[in-house]
């Protein structure tokens, strides 16, 4: 006790390592059903996503705003959002069970409208909607990419028989997935022409998300034959200046599904929610407040740092909204750090990692020195 008295003094003359960010989860539920999952998120924390309604667990378009809402599924049995943009504009499809491909619907307002016969993936503050056609030529189906503005319009190939849209920034760039001649799946960059984006050193990868600073996230083989989730960087002219391996959680591989303007990438490895921030990958389950929670897919986040997917909670698969906890310090939730926090602390100092106890405050699975030193830097501070 000794040792822990003057470790504590000279935590109080030095400076402390500011605390690594950790998040609040919360559930955002379903129809009443058993499944939700979050695959969108607006710069307003308004998700978008699909869940199930009993009592035949039919698939339901939602979005979270503190409450969940059925969009409906425009006439048809079941349908799934897959977008939203700032002006809170909803994409996604409405299908029948068994049918390949579905219909196009936009939300407005709750107010649906059909496009068409495809399958919408990403749209951006215009409405421009990038997406999947399924198309026959010559009696072979081909699914070409392409985008909504009113009319639909073919992006083309990389030589192959197939490409996707995955997602569309405010700049109008698309990224994607084409064959190319030799039939590998390559990601792709179309900012009016198809551009290979390359690989990690492997033969195949996607490009499945980006930002409006030229960061294009998605996974590629490796030299070794493993997928990894990357970063294509891009110049403003569309031209790859480097490529990033964001490396892997465990020895499976790991594909990154979102990034910010801030340049932070989300994604799963090893069935593990992670972020990867400057240059370093982090599992998100140690970073969470709650550890009932098995966070397994982080979909996207947005420039506030809030991170949306899905996970098991209770046994369920459920969407989740991941918020960046502003009071560092705080163990018990009620906005400040004080001496019941630093008891907290106190009475889990040194406990196996593994158990990943409350007091654990910079996530890095044990509570030790770190974590006293957040509480007394933060000592006493109130937050909003």
């Amino acid at each position: 006790m000794r040792t822990l008295a003057l470790s504590l003094s000279v935590l109080l003359t030095c400076s402390v390592t500011r605390a690594a960010d950790m998040y609040i989860v919360t559930d955002l539920g379903t129809l009443g059903g058993e499944f939700s999952a979050a695959w969108s998120l607006n710069a307003h924390g308004v998700a978008a996503g699909q869940a199930t309604l009993p009592p035949l667990e039919d698939l339901r378009a939602v979005t979270w705003n503190g409450t969940t809402n059925d969009l409906g599924t425009a006439g048809q049995r079941q349908s799934v959002a897959f977008a939203i943009n700032d002006t809170g504009t909803v994409a996604g499809v409405s299908f029948e069970l068994g049918e390949i491909g579905g219909t196009a619907v936009r939300w407005d307002a709750g107010v649906a409208t059909v496009l068409g016969a495809f399958t919408p993936r990403d749209l951006n503050n215009a409405g421009v909607i990038a997406g999947v056609q399924t198309t026959t030529v010559n009696g072979i189906s081909v699914r070409t990419a392409v985008r909504h503005d009113g009319t639909l319009t073919g992006l083309g190939t990389l030589g192959g028989d197939y490409s996707a849209a995955h997602a569309i920034n405010d700049a109008g760039w698309i990224v994607g997935t084409s064959n190319d001649a030799g039939g590998w799946s390559r990601a792709f960059l179309w900012s009016g022409t198809m551009l290979d984006l390359g690989t990690l050193g492997g033969n195949w990868s996607q490009a499945l998300a980006l930002n409006d600073n030229g960061w294009i996230v998605g996974v590629s083989e490796t030299t070794g034959g493993s997928p990894h989730a990357c970063v294509f960087e891009v110049s403003s002219e569309g031209i790859v200046r480097n490529r990033i391996d964001l490396g892997e959680l465990g020895t499976t591989g790991s594909h990154a599904f979102g990034v910010n303007n801030n340049d932070q990438v989300v994604g799963t490895s090893e069935w593990r929610a992670f972020i990867w921030e400057a240059g370093q990958m982090h599992d998100l389950n140690t970073r969470s407040r709650d550890a009932t929670w098995e966070l397994t897919h982080a979909m996207a986040i947005n420039d506030a740092g809030q991170i949306v997917g899905r996970g098991r909670h209770g046994g369920l698969w459920r969407a989740f909204l991941l918020t960046p906890d502003d009071c560092p310090g705080d163990t018990n939730g009620d906005g400040r750090a004080d001496l019941q926090d630093l008891a907290v602390v106190l009475a889990n100092f040194g406990l196996a990692p593994a158990t990943r106890p409350d007091g654990d405050l910079d996530g890095d699975g044990d509570v030790d020195l770190s974590d006293l030193g957040i509480v007394l830097a933060n000592f006493g501070g109130t937050c909003d």
